[in-house]
């Protein structure tokens, strides 16, 4: 869908949350008044496939939607090793083939595309369907951020539960987690990161601790702005 700016008219490609659930509906907006992308969630794969199962075959199945084998090349990565793009695709072939400069234009658009990779059919790239402005078109980038934040969230509930009321405890807590982030950095999932406590005195006082994170994900030309707001665990 696209969302039209009612003040210059210009449209915003994407997917975005709106009250309704339907794309008619009012979009619903975040923290900063920016429209909830909900693209970043999404993946569009429109390439047919022939596949090499004789079972199948024998009951006159041979040309499925690439959608399923993408699915479960997704299934089967390990987020800590490696990303989707140039994941190969087992047991099947290409049925249609187009252009380079095509694939790349619909891999722009949104669109997960397979490709002829040495003779094997593979994961031309793990693009969503996000805006073109979101920091998350790529899926690995999405879950790198995500497993971050979560190991964060771990470090705060089960060692700093105390760094809400002590400047101390929260420094320990800055050290810890930006150890975190270089081993993600070690092991190839994040090219860098900039981490800092930016909390205000009146979010101390309502025990809210903010943590914002400048994070550049592998495979990405440009870093991504997180904030995270953490409470302690009642």
């Amino acid at each position: 869908m696209n969302l039209i700016d009612g003040t210059t008219g210009t449209k915003s490609p994407g997917y975005f949350l709106t009250n309704t659930g339907f794309i008619d509906g009012t979009p619903v907006l975040d923290f900063q008044k920016k429209p909830v992308d909900i693209g970043k969630y999404v993946q569009t794969c429109p390439d047919w496939i022939l596949i090499n199962d004789a079972g199948l075959i024998s009951q006159g199945i041979g040309k499925v939607s690439a959608a399923a084998a993408y699915a479960a090349a997704i299934a089967n990565v390990d987020w800590n090793a490696k990303t989707v793009s140039n994941e190969k695709v087992s047991g099947a072939t290409w049925l249609y083939t187009i252009p380079l400069n095509q694939m790349r234009a619909l891999d722009q658009s949104g669109y997960t595309m397979l490709s002829n990779r040495g003779g094997v059919l593979s994961v031309f790239s793990d693009v969503t369907s996000a805006s073109d402005k979101s920091d998350y078109r790529l899926l690995s980038s999405l879950m790198t951020c995500f497993d971050l934040a979560e190991a964060i969230r771990m470090i705060a509930d089960t060692r700093y539960q105390s760094m809400y009321t002590s400047a101390e405890k929260r420094n320990a807590f800055l050290s810890d987690i930006r150890e975190k982030a270089r081993d993600f950095i070690k092991g190839g999932r994040l090219q860098n990161a900039v981490i800092d406590i930016a909390s205000t005195t009146d979010q101390l006082n309502r025990g809210t601790v903010m943590v914002v994170m400048a994070l550049h994900p592998n495979m990405e030309w440009r870093t991504t702005l997180v904030r995270m707001y953490l409470t302690p665990t009642i």
